[in-house]
Order: C-alpha cells, then structure tokens, then sequence
C-alpha cells in the first residue's frame, strides 16, 4: 500500500484530465460533446412515450377490462 500513496500523492487529476484533452482535436471534441448533451433528449423523448402509452391504456379502460379477467381466474 505504500507505494500506492506514494503515486497517488503525486497524481492531479486536474493536470491529467487537461493534458488528455489537449490531445483531441477540436473537431473530436465537438462531436464528442454533442454526443453526451444529446442524452438528455432521449431521457425526454423516453418520459413523453411512455406516458402516451400509459394515458392511451388508461384511457381505453384496457387495464380495467384486464383486471377483471384475471379477477375470475385467481382463488379466493
């Protein structure tokens, strides 16, 4: 363990996470920051459909016409 403090006392992550992206071009990192940013759309589109889907099951009673089925199937 010792000596794993002694290379970690020594490493900022500051320093290397600057001279890791000096090594990508801007173009690169363009489109690697249009790629992350992009996620948070589908996180949106995911939300809107889903709840599409459950207002159109709710709305056309279906759960309900499927509760009351499986009502009569189960033991009481």
């Amino acid at each position: 363990m010792m000596v794993l403090d002694i290379i970690v006392q020594g490493f900022d992550a500051a320093k290397a996470t600057e001279a890791y992206l000096a090594q990508i071009t801007p173009d690169a990192r363009l489109k690697s920051d249009s790629y992350m940013e992009g996620g948070y759309w589908l996180i949106l589109w995911n939300f809107l459909i889903a709840l599409i889907i459950y207002w159109a099951l709710l709305a056309s009673k279906f759960t309900a016409r499927l509760r009351d089925k499986m009502a009569g199937k189960l033991p009481n």
